[in-house]
């Protein structure tokens, strides 16, 4: 985890939630069918890949604030985990 998303409290509710009760809907679908928690699990898998490609398509349209990691600058890729952009509150070095 990087120390941005450390005091993100959004991201520790939605981890708490989603990964606290995963086993337990694993065991309940299995009442519904024995594929039951591959199921759940690919429909997680299929929820984070339309985000994700629906974030790109928005970045790429502008329809949306904020940096675009996908594009080339100069040659070089436009990602750079080491500028102040990415030290959340407080953590400046």
């Amino acid at each position: 985890m990087t120390p941005a998303c450390r005091y993100q409290p959004g991201y520790n509710i939605g981890f708490g939630l989603f990964g606290g009760f995963a086993p337990l809907l694993a065991e309940a679908s299995l009442e519904w069918s024995p594929y039951g928690p591959g199921l759940l699990l690919s429909l997680a898998g299929f929820v984070t890949v339309v985000t994700i490609v629906g974030s790109v398509h928005l970045l790429e349209h502008g329809k949306v604030l904020g940096k675009n990691w996908f594009v080339k600058t100069s040659g070089h890729s436009a990602v750079n985990m080491s500028t102040k952009d990415n030290i959340g509150p407080g953590m400046e070095t």
